[in-house]
């Protein structure tokens, strides 16, 4: 058969109501790759939606046409700026006279493999990315979506819990005119007495960049914008943890105690002077899961 008389329907005219469309595209594509980020090739399995704008008064778009592109492209391929560029550019060739603008993004998990805080142990970490790449003007940007776990112990009820441990020390020790330091330490190491502990919760940050200038970037901002998080947040969630790694995560929660919204401000400072890629803009929001509650505390914040 003549593919040429086959009929395609797409491309007639609509003669009523033919104002163009932003985004026409596929999404929950499942397509596997690679991933290569300082010095590590990882294998990938993508849910990638794709698309263009529609400017004409023609019916649709080639939607087959895009689907043959992430195959072409990028199925079992190390994924690069080049070449999401290179691909962005071929759809945006194969549907000339249609549109002028095209977009891919791409959900997946990156793993890392973590140490623990003292121990010699290893285990896998991993972070759920959102990677959009847009072409306009034969230009392409970036936005880069990350979220990362980390523990939050409240300011207040750590406050709380330490006028209760107060007043049970002067209490126990009222009639002691002179405090014997062995003594001391052996009621401090007594479950009893530490009669209180701060609430503490699983809590999220999810960070969203734009970035405009990719001149000798590369996909390596996934690596550092998720390290440089975890080294302001400080209390990262952990993978393998040995008793000796608890007590320094129990540790550095305690010299991090945070609210939302010093979350909010740690990674706003972090953001505001970021100098290792040109970021354009960037929305934050944190949440901490609340313990204490069956709401949540959320923060926001953009620039």
């Amino acid at each position: 058969m003549d593919k040429k008389s086959l009929p395609d329907v797409a491309l007639q005219k609509i003669k009523t109501n033919n104002q163009s469309l932003d985004f026409v595209g596929m999404s929950g594509i499942s397509v596997p790759m690679k991933l290569a980020v300082e010095n590590q090739s990882i294998d990938i399995i993508c849910r990638v939606q794709a698309g263009v704008n529609l400017q004409t008064s023609a019916k649709g778009i080639h939607m087959s046409r895009i689907y043959n592109a992430l195959n072409s492209y990028l199925s079992d391929k190390t994924i690069t700026l080049k070449l999401l560029e290179d691909m962005l550019k071929h759809i945006l060739q194969t549907h000339q006279g249609l549109s002028d603008y095209a977009q891919v993004r791409f959900s997946f998990e990156y793993r890392a493999f973590r140490r623990s805080l003292l121990s010699e142990n290893y285990g896998w970490r991993t972070y759920p990315i959102d990677l959009i790449a847009h072409l306009k003007d034969d230009k392409m940007t970036l936005q880069l979506a990350a979220e990362i776990m980390y523990s939050s112990t409240c300011p207040c009820s750590a406050a709380l819990s330490r006028q209760l441990i107060q007043n049970k020390f002067l209490k126990d020790f009222a009639a002691n005119q002179v405090l014997d330091v062995a003594k001391v330490s052996e009621w401090l190491g007594q479950e009893e007495n530490i009669c209180a502990t701060p609430h503490s919760q699983r809590s999220s940050a999810i960070v969203t960049i734009d970035l405009e200038n990719l001149e000798g970037a590369s996909l390596n901002i996934i690596a550092h914008i998720i390290k440089d998080i975890e080294d302001t947040l400080g209390t990262v969630v952990q993978a393998s943890v040995k008793r000796e790694d608890e007590q320094e995560f129990a540790r550095l929660n305690a010299q991090n105690l945070m609210f939302c919204e010093d979350s909010a401000r740690k990674l706003k400072n972090l953001l505001a002077n970021y100098t290792k890629i040109d970021i354009a803009s960037y929305y934050v929001r944190v949440e901490h899961y609340e313990s204490l509650h069956e709401h949540d505390a959320v923060a926001e914040f953009s620039g």
